[in-house]
């Protein structure tokens, strides 16, 4: 098996940053074949000095050749969170795949609100509507705490 990720980082000006990457793996599939994986992925943030104004905007996109004469699949995902008062921002994001070796789809979009209660802690909700084609769709609310331990970002990218 073998899997690489390149990534490059383009700093704008004082306020605006984003990341570039590419990525490739490559390995056995269960049939004698080999199966590959591209990628791409990008993020790109906006924190200026001022408390409470903030975007990111990140984004993937991979191809799959799984072999054995398969058809090719696709997944995508992008997202774009606002903060729009001091340590709480909203989140819009969708994301589509089609799952390897079948004929199923899967895609969905969300909408969510984060508070930021430190830069270790936050408590968000999340409503998620999830259409496909192998299943009734489903609408999902989700409750999210999360709290970290250890070591934090030298900087604000």
């Amino acid at each position: 098996v073998f899997v690489g990720h390149g990534r490059t980082f383009f700093d704008f000006n004082e306020d605006t940053s984003a990341q570039l990457g590419v990525s490739y793996a490559s390995g056995p599939n269960g049939f004698g074949e080999r199966a590959q994986v591209f990628g791409a992925d990008y993020t790109m943030k906006w924190q200026p000095g001022t408390k409470g104004k903030s975007w990111i905007l990140e984004a993937e996109a991979y191809g799959v050749d799984p072999g054995s004469g398969a058809d090719d699949k696709f997944g995508a995902f992008a997202a774009f969170t606002f903060e729009f008062k001091p340590r709480l921002f909203a989140t819009v994001k969708a994301d589509y795949s089609e799952i390897p070796l079948t004929s199923d789809l899967h895609s969905a979009i969300s909408l969510g609100i984060t508070y930021k209660s430190s830069e270790f802690s936050h408590i968000r909700f999340e409503y998620q509507r999830v259409s496909s084609n192998f299943e009734a769709d489903k609408n999902l609310l989700t409750f999210q705490l999360q709290y970290l331990i250890g070591t934090h970002p030298a900087h604000k990218y």
